[in-house]
């Protein structure tokens, strides 16, 4: 059975790349500064290719409900905060303002005259790795070795060392091979995203929503 790559594996991957022995006592790194080291690395993974592969690839899309004649709605914590990307709204075409970074409103004076569901399609973030069966969800499973190797190539540089160029051409290729897979891995929907962030100052955070 294919492995899960969780924290626990994936931190033995590095372990294996340092050739690091916890029962030393003379080992470089603890446990805790691996993990950390991991933590680092799967949050810069998914940046790099989100910059550099497919962003549609990471996007995760949420429903959310609007309570009838609520002016104001507070977005989940697994939204808040989060770069939105698109919002969809049965049977309707108000604009919604962004109130701050963790809720909308409908208007300036009313909610909307029925119960409403939004989709939601949002940018979401890495998150802490802290128990052992903690998975990196944003990464695929067959893809989990480059955090690994950048990880110890990370681990490396804080302790003032220079990496070897093999690591660095590895993580490089396995880097590239995670690129290239999230480019054509999943349907993606195409087209541009219908949201718009445009107005006069007083109106810049405007969501224009539309019909689904």
């Amino acid at each position: 059975m294919a492995k899960k790559f969780d924290l626990s594996q994936i931190r033995e991957k590095v372990a294996f790349i340092l050739n690091f022995n916890e029962g030393q006592l003379d080992s470089d790194f603890s446990k805790s500064q691996i993990d950390m080291a991991i933590n680092e690395s799967y949050l810069d993974e998914v940046s790099a290719a989100i910059e550099e592969g497919d962003r549609r690839w990471f996007h995760h899309t949420q429903n959310v409900i609007w309570p009838e004649k609520q002016r104001v709605l507070t977005l989940p914590d697994s939204i808040a905060g989060k770069n939105i990307i698109n919002i969809k709204c049965e049977s309707t075409d108000q604009p919604l303002k962004l109130e701050d970074h963790n809720r909308l409103a409908w208007s300036k004076t009313t909610g909307p005259t029925k119960t409403k569901t939004l989709s939601v399609t949002y940018m979401p973030e890495p998150s802490s790795l802290i128990n052992d069966s903690d998975e990196p969800y944003l990464v695929p499973r067959r893809h989990r070795h480059v955090i690994a190797w950048a990880a110890a190539i990370l681990l490396r540089q804080v302790a003032d060392e220079v990496a070897p160029q093999q690591w660095v051409a590895r993580h490089h290729q396995i880097r590239l091979r995670f690129w290239s897979d999230i480019t054509r891995g999943r349907p993606i929907e195409g087209g541009v995203p219908r949201i718009s962030q445009d107005g006069f100052e007083e109106d810049i955070y405007e969501f224009q929503v539309t019909e689904s």
